[in-house]
């Protein structure tokens, strides 16, 4: 092989390498090849290929990118997107075990990479808030958050048609009707769905800015729709480091959903609870200092088995 071919081959591994996860919402990849393209045999064609199938590379059936901002402040965001029309995944609603049966307990506090994990989850973010309780009647619930914690979920959680937590008016919901479509609202009662989550206040309602513009800076995870209820959109924007990523406010983060396309948007559980995951790596850092706080539930995308 020439110097030229090598260099050629070098180059093409980088570029798949660096945009492996660049890929179209509809599950296609995006192609960016180098200037450079001298002249190879077929021979050598099937080798390059095969090289970069060996080498893992894959299309996605999500798009990720990562971004590091400076104003209004050092922020490091990470976003997830994927179709809920895409015949290669299914939306998943994941859910620590009920500790006690029939007591006030829906889920155990989990480990998210673990809850990940066990449900094979290609990428995802945690969800819904939680109150942690007593182990035992006329007990104190715990102060800390604790790894298989007894927690009582905030809001509606529906996971393959089966309610593990109801609908709470007080916060707002994402869904997937059993037409597969998206939708997300504050509900008064439950409506016909498949999966469901919920978060608190609303962010988007049809491309308006919901929140006030004052609020405090937290680390904070979101998901948001298109305007048919196709496409999702998952962010975490990390927080809580001063000079290196220190969070938004609720109006920020609306206008960030907004500006990656959203007309719908939820503020989900946040703080040291927001973590995304993709293929068992943690993507964020979060803000948690004696590592990843253990959640009741997460949400994301699994691959559907041909």
């Amino acid at each position: 092989m020439k110097w030229k071919e090598l260099l050629f081959l070098v180059r093409l591994f980088r570029e798949f390498n660096l945009h492996r996860c660049r890929l179209a919402a509809k599950g296609g990849m995006t192609w960016i090849f180098p200037a450079f393209r001298p002249r190879l045999s077929l021979g050598k064609w099937v080798s390059i290929f095969l090289f970069c199938c060996s080498s893992g590379f894959s299309a996605e059936p999500f798009q990720y990118r990562s971004e590091t901002r400076l104003q209004p402040r050092p922020l490091k965001i990470h976003i997830l997107t994927f179709d809920l029309r895409n015949p290669e995944i299914r939306f998943i609603i994941l859910m620590g075990k009920d500790p006690d049966g029939e007591g006030p307990a829906e889920a155990s506090l989990s480990d998210p990479k673990r809850l990940a994990n066990a449900g094979h989850l290609i990428a995802g973010v945690n969800a819904n808030a939680w109150s942690n309780l007593p182990e035992r009647e006329g007990g104190e619930a715990p102060q800390t958050y604790q790894l298989d914690g007894y927690a009582d979920a905030l809001g509606w959680v529906l996971v393959d048609g089966v309610e593990k937590s109801p609908v709470d008016s007080s916060v707002w919901s994402f869904w997937i009707d059993p037409a597969g479509r998206g939708s997300i609202g504050k509900l008064t009662e439950p409506v016909p769905a498949m999966m469901a989550v919920s978060g608190f206040s609303g962010l988007l309602r049809d491309g308006m800015l919901l929140p006030n513009k004052e609020g405090p800076l937290h680390p904070r995870t979101a998901i948001g729709l298109d305007s048919e209820g196709r496409y999702v959109t998952l962010v975490v924007v990390d927080g809580r480091r001063k000079g290196d990523s220190e969070g938004v406010k609720e109006y920020e983060l609306a206008e960030l959903m907004l500006e990656l396309g959203c007309s719908d948007a939820l503020n989900l559980d946040g703080g040291g609870s927001s973590t995304m995951l993709a293929r068992g790596r943690l993507l964020n850092r979060p803000s948690e200092s004696l590592g990843l706080r253990p959640v009741p539930v997460m949400l994301g995308i699994v691959a559907i088995k041909k």
